[in-house]
């Protein structure tokens, strides 16, 4: 038990931006919920419905730069192209983003991870 306390909190050291979404329907989501803790934060929407799965608050990275919406939109359009070519899983550098991306087809449930190039290195992603 202590072990696995000590994986969770060695894995928050640093700043990741979580965007979930499964299910979706015709026009959105039924859940919406968004999360900012201990520098981590999480968009995940879920069940068919009438909501974008949109942030109301822009998460920031450990180097201070936030991720706004047109940037948001760009990294969604290009994971969706990837998709759409038959790409499940992947990752890609968006200007100063680093994006990692994973689509289960049967579930209808895609993953995306972002982190500042500079996190990325740190954490030998890049």
């Amino acid at each position: 038990m202590l072990f696995m306390f000590i994986c969770m909190f060695a894995s928050n050291s640093y700043a990741w931006i979580k965007i979930e979404k499964a299910n979706k329907g015709l026009f959105g989501y039924k859940y919406v919920n968004e999360d900012h803790t201990s520098g981590s934060h999480m968009l995940a929407c879920a069940e068919p419905g009438w909501n974008g799965c949109n942030w109301d608050n822009p998460p920031t990275f450990d180097d201070g730069n936030f991720l706004d919406l047109d940037d948001y939109l760009e990294i969604e359009s290009e994971v969706e192209s990837k998709i759409e070519s038959g790409v499940s899983s992947g990752d890609f550098l968006f200007e100063t983003i680093y994006v990692e991306f994973t689509y289960d087809q049967d579930l209808d449930r895609l993953v995306m991870k972002l982190y500042s190039k500079d996190e990325a290195r740190e954490l030998g992603l890049l």
